[in-house]
């Protein structure tokens, strides 16, 4: 009797189990309700509505699209899709491990196997959106290369308009400037550029830098505006109009300081105050040598100047400033002698070619020789056919007979 007690006791007093925790909380939830006031209450069932309604809402909704509104045109997008074939099938042949339904399971498992099947609805309309993306990220791309390319294109079309414009100018220029060697008013600009084109005859001997000499300024301004259409048009001899451009700076600031300081002596015309004692030193320095031992000194002196040794800086800023002229005319020299020599070159192989055809010509001197006189004598042949066939038989009347007797009268009566 005891024991059944005890038994009793805890069966009533401490429930195990989910129902135990069930009831329980039904217990105190119906304690709530009646200890609730009306506006408690109201506030309650207000806020029931309200989770019932976005519970609604998000069972409608699959990842921001509903039945009424999703880019599928879907009017059932929120829907379970039935198959109703195969329920009917599942129910004529229900048996243990065979297909059941979803409306044949538990609330609980039902419960579960929607979440999943919506879950994997979402997880396929994430996977469509993420290759939209890569798809709109992909055409984006597409259109930006093409338009890169199409940037390219135009870019190429009109440099090489540029260029076919700048060709059609310097050969305009060539064209003016061989007029004017042809017509006896050459140009100082015509003598330097003479060389750089191998279709003229004539060769300009004097180094180009030397052509400055004995010229006045207006000339020297003229000249330089010259030499810039020339740079700017002729990419082919670029090195050669860069020289010619520093070469004409200087030769111009020289023009100017020799106006200005003319009717004074013992005057550099270096900047910097040089005294002209010195200008014979620096000439030494640079004389003879090539562009690429006056480039190397040229790297010596920046080295000296940047160091500490440099001593008066006022005088290497001077030397180095006409190094940048000695260059200039080094390199112009250079030029001068390659083209000279691609001139003998071109003679030389004309030469040997022409010597070469005659070489190689058949010996038909002789039998042309023979043929000509033939051809004049059948000529004298047919002359004379023509003459009797008109019927003139005489010889013909010399010019210098003007009616002169040949023998005197006298001499013939006593012959």
């Amino acid at each position: 009797a005891h024991s059944l007690e005890v038994l009793q006791t805890h069966k009533v007093d401490k429930p195990t189990g989910k129902m135990g925790k069930d009831e329980k909380k039904k217990d105190t939830k119906k304690d709530r309700k009646i200890t609730e006031s009306r506006e408690e209450k109201m506030f309650r069932r207000l806020e029931k509505k309200k989770r019932k309604r976005e519970a609604e809402a998000e069972r409608k909704t699959i990842c921001g699209y509903t039945d009424e509104n999703n880019r599928f045109g879907d009017s059932n997008l929120t829907q379970q899709f039935k198959w109703h074939k195969k329920d009917e099938q599942s129910q004529v042949l229900r048996r243990e491990g065979a297909h059941i339904s979803i409306e044949d399971l538990p609330e609980r498992e039902r419960k579960r196997a929607e979440a999943e099947r919506k879950a994997k609805i979402e997880e396929e309309v994430e996977k469509v959106k993420r290759r939209r993306e890569e798809r709109e990220k992909e055409l984006a791309w597409m259109e930006e290369e093409k338009a890169r390319m199409l940037r390219e294109s135009e870019q190429q079309q009109h440099d090489e308009w540029e260029r076919k414009a700048d060709d059609f100018h310097l050969e305009q220029a060539r064209l003016r400037s061989k007029i004017r060697v042809r017509e006896g008013r050459a140009k100082p600009i015509d003598v330097m550029a003479k060389n750089l084109y191998l279709d003229d005859k004539d060769v300009e001997m004097t180094e180009p830098y030397k052509l400055f000499k004995g010229l006045t300024m207006p000339a020297l301004e003229e000249l330089q505006k010259d030499i810039e259409v020339h740079r700017n048009l002729d990419r082919n001899n670029s090195e050669f109009w860069e020289a010619m451009v520093v070469v004409c700076g200087d030769e111009m600031e020289e023009a100017k300081k020799a106006e200005a300081n003319k009717g004074q002596r013992n005057l550099s015309s270096f900047d910097g105050g040089v005294h002209s004692a010195v200008q014979e030193e620096v000439v030494r320095m640079f004389a003879g040598k090539s562009w690429r031992e006056l480039d190397a000194q040229e790297e010596e002196i920046k080295a000296t100047l940047a160091g500490d040794s440099a001593g008066d800086t006022e005088f290497w800023d001077a030397v180095l400033k006409r190094l940048v002229v000695a260059k200039s005319k080094a390199k112009l020299k250079e030029i001068h002698q390659s083209i000279l020599r691609r001139r003998l070159d071109m003679l030389e192989t004309k030469l040997a070619a022409e010597a070469m055809a005659v070489a190689d010509a058949p010996p038909e001197s002789a039998e042309k020789k023979w043929d000509d006189s033939d051809s004049d004598k059948s000529s004298d042949e047919s002359d004379d056919e023509a003459d009797g066939a008109k019927g003139s038989f005489s010889p013909v009347l010399l010019e210098a007979y003007q009616g002169e007797d040949v023998v005197d009268a006298d001499t013939d009566k006593k012959a």
